[in-house]
């Protein structure tokens, strides 16, 4: 599900950026320009791994509020210590 969103977001943010490009008068193309997929996709992959490494961002720190908010809290003060015992332990023997 996560993946076919990302699709639909990446789709409509290419149609977008392909249509604003499009609008500005200062941009010539000639016909061989416009049909020269390298260049745009060279031009389009810094803005792409930008938007997919802040979506990761976003869902991995949404992730983390939830399990706070919805785990972490409900928890007794016995049942948090012992977790963060056991992952105490667990780090010193990697």
């Amino acid at each position: 599900m996560l993946r076919l969103v990302l699709l639909v977001l990446f789709h409509w943010f290419k149609r977008v950026s392909a249509s604003i490009a499009s609008i500005r008068p200062d941009r010539v193309e000639s016909d061989y320009s416009r049909f020269d997929v390298s260049e745009q996709d060279d031009r389009w992959s810094v803005w792409t791994m930008l938007i997919v490494w802040g979506l990761v961002f976003y869902i991995l720190g949404s992730l983390g509020y939830y399990a706070k908010v919805h785990m972490w809290d409900s928890l007794t003060v016995e049942q948090q210590s012992t977790i963060l015992l056991s992952m105490t332990v667990n780090q010193q023997v990697l």
